[in-house]
């Protein structure tokens, strides 16, 4: 739907006239573009799949896969140093290893000592699950770049592996 550039009314149909002020129409939606600002803010991903060499995607995906189970991200670390790839991926599958060791650390330390007060035990308990789930959901996001042969930064996390 067009909108006035110069109040921002919407128009009704194809209109080219903004009845208010008079001016001429465009398609462009204000609302969109603060919408599409505001998402690149929140746990933006930058992607980086052109600069990489389609043979070596193509040849070191099952690398980028073990890259993101737990300790296995070892595996492309030493063995395919030479693909960028899959290089790309360990460093990725590391920090996010490294993220899921602290988390459990730091909240098991807590439910320990807190276990005995009943509402927090259970408070930290339920906070560990969902950290849980988001590791679990950055995994998936993970494996799911690699398969489509894409070298994109994990939400959060990416930007840290820019530092390795």
């Amino acid at each position: 739907m067009p909108f006035c550039t110069k109040c921002g009314a919407q128009f009704e149909g194809d209109g080219i006239l903004c009845f208010l002020c008079e001016s001429n129409a465009t398609q462009n939606d204000p609302s969109k573009a603060s919408f599409a600002k505001s998402a690149d803010a929140f746990g933006a991903a930058e992607d980086y799949t052109a600069s990489f060499d389609p043979k070596d995607i193509q040849a070191n995906k099952g690398m980028g896969v073990l890259a993101y189970l737990g300790i296995l991200f070892c595996v492309p670390y030493f063995a395919a140093q030479k693909s960028r790839f899959s290089q790309f991926h360990a460093k990725q599958g590391m920090i996010l290893f490294l993220f899921e060791v602290v988390i459990n650390l730091i909240m098991g330390t807590l439910r320990a000592f807190f276990s005995w007060i009943r509402p927090i035990g259970f408070l930290l308990g339920f906070l560990h699950s969902l950290f849980g789930l988001a590791i679990l959901a950055l995994i998936v996001i993970g494996i799911s770049n690699v398969l489509k042969g894409k070298a994109k930064e994990l939400p959060f996390l990416g930007k840290l592996t820019k530092k390795l």
